[in-house]
Order: structure tokens, then sequence, then C-alpha cells
């Protein structure tokens, strides 16, 4: 009986060894497994970069492979950052995705407003029913320019042709002044100048009779003395 019990107590320890070793070493597997996963996910988002074939200034239209590099580079980025938490600065040539997906987002945004701007009738033919159209075209051409920095060379001769209908549609109004004096109505305008008269023509009679009053009271006095 003590032998069974000397045994089973030998046999606990050993198995909570062996569990003990097990743990362990699973985490060390899986710590490994994680960090080789993340270097991969490094090392795949560089490589996807350097296969980016043009550098960014010669980027010049949206069908060129080098487009379809830019979007794979960024969808690994992304992963890497979803799946492993790696920081983007971790990357070492992400400048060179900025600078490539900075070019391809100008074209994108000028390619935009270049199909709004074909969706425009001649200017000879545009009236004020275009109006939607012609806003929702201004709106893209101001995105590209001051979001993307693009010129009035990429946006070509459509922007000459949104401008010469905007001011056919909508020509700049009259200046308006934002707060005119108010206006009397005529009635209100003539009662008033009636009562200023009415006013002025008794403060007039009113000095008049004083002033004549104070003459006889001087002649009357004049009288007394030289009698």
């Amino acid at each position: 009986m003590e032998r069974l019990i000397k045994n089973g107590a030998i046999f606990f320890v050993v198995l909570v060894f062996t569990i003990t070793i097990f743990v362990f070493g699973a985490q060390s597997a899986q710590a490994s497994d994680a960090e080789e996963g993340k270097d991969g996910a490094i090392r795949a988002a560089v490589e996807a970069i350097k296969d980016i074939r043009r550098s960014p200034d010669r980027i010049v239209s949206l069908n060129q492979r080098a487009v379809d590099d830019v979007f794979k580079a960024r969808s690994l980025v992304e992963e890497a950052k979803d799946e492993y938490g790696i920081d983007e600065e971790d990357i070492a040539n992400i400048d060179a995705l900025h600078e490539s997906e900075a070019v391809v987002n100008k074209l994108l945004a000028v390619e935009e407003a270049k199909e709004a701007l074909d969706q425009l009738p001649p200017p000879s033919e545009a009236t004020a029913a275009d109006q939607p159209a012609i806003d929702r075209a201004r709106e893209l051409v101001n995105i590209a320019k001051e979001e993307y920095g693009a010129t009035r060379f990429d946006l070509c001769w459509g922007l000459d042709r949104l401008e010469e209908i905007e001011e056919k549609v909508d020509p700049d109004p009259e200046p308006v002044d934002p707060d005119p004096e108010p206006e009397l109505p005529p009635t209100g305008g003539l009662a008033s100048s009636i009562i200023s008269g009415v006013v002025l023509i008794g403060a007039g009679l009113l000095f008049v009779g004083k002033r004549n009053r104070s003459i006889k009271d001087i002649r009357r006095n004049n009288r007394r003395f030289y009698r």
C-alpha cells in the first residue's frame, strides 16, 4: 500500500513536470512563430515596395503596371499592421510607397474630375438645369487642385470649358449693399416733413410775438418818460 502511494506521488510529480515542459515549449514555439510571421510580413511589404518598377515621378497614367504594384504594396503593409501590430514606420522603405501613393492619388482625383467635366454639355447649350452637374464638376476640380496639387495642365481643356459654362449659366451678380439704409414709406416721409414744418412755423410765430411785445413795452415806457 505504501509502495502504491509512493509510486503515485512520483507519477504525479513526473506528470506535472511533463505538462510544465510541454506548456513552456508550446508558448516558446508560438512566440517564435509569431516573431517569424511578423518578420515575414515586414519582408513581404518591403519586397512589394521594391517591386514598384518606376520611381514616383515617372508614374504618369493609371494604366501602368506600377499603379497595380502600389496597390499591392499598400495591401501588404495594411495586412502586416492588422495581423502583427507592426508600425508603418518600421518598414524600411515606406517613404517610397508614400511618394508613389501621392502620385497615384493625384491621378485618380484628376481622372474623376475629368469624367465629371466630360459629362457637361457644350457651353452654347448649357442652361440653369445643368447646375447640379456644374457644381459637381467644380467640386471635383477643386479637390484635385487643392488636396492633390493638380494643375490646369493636368485637367486640360475641360477646366476652360467649365469656366465658360459657369460664366454663361451663373454670371457674377451685381454687388449688393449688405446693409442698405432703410427707406421710409412715402406717407411716413410726408408726415415727418409736415410735422417738422409746423414745429418750425410755431417756433417762428412765438419768437415774433415775443419780439413785438417787447417793442410795445419799450415804446410805452418811452412815452411815460418823455411826458
